[in-house]
């Protein structure tokens, strides 16, 4: 998640997304070649640095799915809610 976070304040070096993060490089780019085969990212070479930036496109399209259940688990939500405040009604 924290490489998405810093991609969508715009395009950076794997050297880059790497530096706050509590992970050798290694395991960054691993991480990173995951988001790239699910098509979240994409990277390019430019010399010995690896440039990233976010794909709008994928996220719209994960977006559209989320979406599509976010009435249905606010629906149960809410159930969940109102039978809680029956068998405890403290709340």
């Amino acid at each position: 998640m924290a490489i998405v976070e810093r991609l969508r304040a715009g395009p950076a070096t794997l050297t880059e997304i790497g530096e706050p993060l509590d992970m050798t490089l290694p395991a960054v780019l691993k991480h990173v070649r995951i988001l790239e085969s699910c098509g979240i990212i994409a990277g390019r070479r430019v010399g010995r640095q690896r440039h990233l930036r976010l794909r709008g496109a994928a996220l719209r399209a994960a977006v559209t799915y989320l979406e599509s259940y976010r009435v249905f688990w606010e629906a149960r939500l809410d159930s969940l809610e109102d039978y809680l405040k029956r068998v405890d009604p403290k709340e």
